[in-house]
């Protein structure tokens, strides 16, 4: 199975891994979509964690 993954930047709100957030993806020349994801740490799915970006304090 391919996995995507995509990264959130300029969060007011921290993230908490088992969390699941509700995510609208707005495009040009269609309907918004709504999405709900759990959050998750990049380390379980083959990454190192943070793959080297900064996160919140």
């Amino acid at each position: 199975m391919m996995q995507q993954e995509s990264m959130a930047i300029g969060l007011k709100k921290n993230l908490n891994m088992g969390d699941n957030r509700t995510l609208t993806l707005h495009f040009k020349n269609y309907e918004d979509i709504n999405l709900t994801v759990p959050v998750q740490d990049a380390a379980d799915m083959g990454g190192s964690g943070t793959d080297g970006h900064n996160m919140m304090p």
